[in-house]
């Protein structure tokens, strides 16, 4: 295997092919983001499949899909980056940072067949330089006006302020499940955890589960939350929406207990008088 940091590019025309060799690695880490944060869990991609008719890339056991038509190219590193003890495969869509990751994991997933998979299906080794110009044609512009834009630093600078941090406090202290969608034009990923801590660094909000699945929030991006009831397979259950400064839902959050919308409510119009005082 090449040396540590080296990127390399899938051919597209291969994709399929690839995409049906993607269980034999068993144990890997999946990771997705939107401009609104990113969820990422440890599972196995059993079965995974093509969906020829949506063009969609499809695991229902793991609540993930992933638009063909939407991506721009799948790139490989070759033993983790920066000297990271990850390696894996990133789909890259239109609007970075959004996307979707696939790590193995050295001491879970089968590295001789990661190994193999790059031997097989990618190419010539890219410099870093070489991604990153690439990836720059697919970066989007700053689509917040002025009053969005300076609401968003405020959040950035004082994420702890945020209500959505007092909320994930509470689920944590209740051991309260939640279970959350991330979703984009590009991916569809769904999770289940047991919020146990929460991390915050440089903007971010990271919820971190019992059982190594994460949920982080972009605190600059997460211009709204919309909380409301909602029913699901028949049963009435809490929900939070979180939206961006165009009105596009990034991600939800669903708790079995439908009292806990009023709670919620009242969390965030203490915010919002703590704001305005």
């Amino acid at each position: 295997m090449p040396g540590r940091g080296t990127f390399f590019a899938l051919d597209k025309q291969r994709l399929p092919e690839f995409v049906e060799r993607l269980p034999e690695l068993g144990v890997v880490y999946v990771q997705a983001r939107t401009d609104c944060g990113g969820a990422g869990k440890l599972c196995e991609l059993t079965p995974v499949y093509i969906d020829y008719e949506s063009h969609t890339l499809c695991s229902p056991a793991v609540g993930l899909m992933v638009s063909l038509d939407e991506c721009k190219g799948v790139n490989a590193t070759s033993n983790g980056e920066a000297g990271s003890a990850m390696c894996g495969f990133d789909f890259e869509f239109e609007s970075r940072p959004c996307g979707l990751s696939i790590y193995a994991l050295p001491l879970v997933s089968d590295m001789d067949c990661y190994t193999s998979l790059i031997d097989q299906f990618f190419g010539r080794p890219l410099d870093r330089e070489d991604l990153d110009e690439w990836r720059e044609g697919y970066s989007p512009a700053n689509y917040h006006c002025d009053n969005c834009e300076k609401a968003g630093l405020y959040r950035a600078k004082y994420p702890e302020r945020h209500p959505v941090c007092e909320i994930f406090q509470g689920l944590i202290e209740n051991q309260t499940r939640v279970f959350s969608r991330l979703m984009s034009a590009h991916s569809d990923l769904s999770i289940s955890l047991q919020p146990e801590n929460i991390v915050i660094d440089s903007g971010i909000v990271s919820v971190i589960g019992n059982d190594s699945s994460v949920l982080a929030l972009h605190m600059h991006n997460l211009h709204a939350l919309v909380i409301k009831r909602k029913t699901v397979d028949g049963s009435d259950v809490s929900a939070i929406g979180i939206y961006n400064s165009l009105g596009t839902k990034g991600l939800e959050f669903l708790v079995e207990d439908p009292a806990l919308v009023e709670g919620w409510s009242h969390i965030c119009e203490l915010a919002k008088t703590r704001d305005l005082s």
